[in-house]
Parts: structure tokens; sequence; C-alpha cells
């Protein structure tokens, strides 16, 4: 086993060396790829949502009729959310993660995106059942500078070129010899 950890040990140093000698990133190859990738710095407009949910059976509409008449008149979304809601989010009062357009269902991405902060959406019907929608808070389309990005540009480029440099070299091993995979055991 001690002999199977050194072998293992030297793969790593013999890998650590061969790649260290190719991760100098230039501050024009930063500037490419932040150019040449834009959709990788820019966040479009979101949503923070909170949802209840009545699942497709009979009675449905009137149990969710209720509820939004409950919400329209002032009761706590969280709290009744966590009572009543079939959503998966329920445990946290019906709050879902920041939404951009487009990845909701398509009936309740037109509600959402159709509403004011603390807002409530009409009844919305979905293949999975009945929603009542409030919109929290509308966060503006971002795009990160390229100042903010650059030294996780600069990771990025160097470990894409370290993951090269191995692949060659793993290439080139196995194409001049017999590899064997040894596995600890």
């Amino acid at each position: 086993m001690a002999e199977g950890a050194r072998r293992m040990l030297s793969a790593d140093r013999a890998a650590q060396v061969l790649v260290e000698g190719s991760l100098a990133v230039t501050d024009a190859e930063i500037e490419r790829f932040y150019r040449d990738n834009p959709a990788h710095f820019h966040r479009p407009e979101q949503l923070r949502l909170r949802v209840l949910q009545v699942r497709a059976a009979p009675g449905a509409r009137e149990r969710i009729e209720a509820l939004r008449a409950r919400l329209a008149k002032g009761e706590d979304f969280d709290a009744l959310a966590r009572r009543e809601s079939d959503h998966p989010t329920r445990p946290w009062g019906g709050a879902l993660d920041p939404v951009s357009r487009g990845a909701l269902p398509a009936p309740l991405d037109a509600a959402a995106f159709g509403l004011q902060p603390g807002e409530l959406s009409p009844v919305v019907e979905a293949p999975d059942g009945l929603y009542v929608l409030r919109l929290e808070e509308r966060l503006a389309a971002v795009t990160v500078p390229l100042e903010a990005a650059r030294e996780r540009i600069r990771e990025h480029l160097a470990q894409a070129r370290g993951r090269e440099v191995l692949d060659r070299e793993v290439a080139a091993l196995r194409a001049a010899s017999k590899v064997e995979v040894l596995l600890p055991q």
C-alpha cells in the first residue's frame, strides 16, 4: 500500500510540474475572454417571488380562491404558505430563489413578470396546479465589470490550460507506451 501511495504522489507531483509552466495568463487573454463571453458576465432581471400552490384536484379552484382572498385581506403569505401550500417551497413560506424570465412555466412566468413589488397575482393555472404569486422584489439586470471579474477569469483560463496540458501529456504517454492504471486498494 505504501508503494501505491508513493506512486500516486509521484504522479501528482509530475503533473503539477508539467502544468505549472503553462499557467501564465496575459491581460490580453483575460480581456479577450471577457469580450468573447458576455453571457458569463451578465445576469438578466430577476424576481424574488413567493408562491402558494394547490394541486389540481376536485375543489382546488375554490380552495385557491379562498386562500387568495385571505392574502388580499392582509394575512401573512409566509405563514399561510407554510400551512396550506402544496408547493415544495412550503417549508420556506413559498419563497423561491430569484428567477429570470423563462425559468418558470409560461403561465407563471407571464403572471410573475406582470406584477409590481408587493402585488398578488390572480389565480394562475399551470399544468401541475393552481397558483397565487406575490412579487417580493425585482432585481435589476447586472453586468459584472471586467475589473471585478479579472481574477476569476485568470483562474478559469489557468485551470483550463492546465487540463489541456495534462490531457495532451496523457495522450502522448498512452500513444508511446503501455499504460497501467493503478487504483488504491
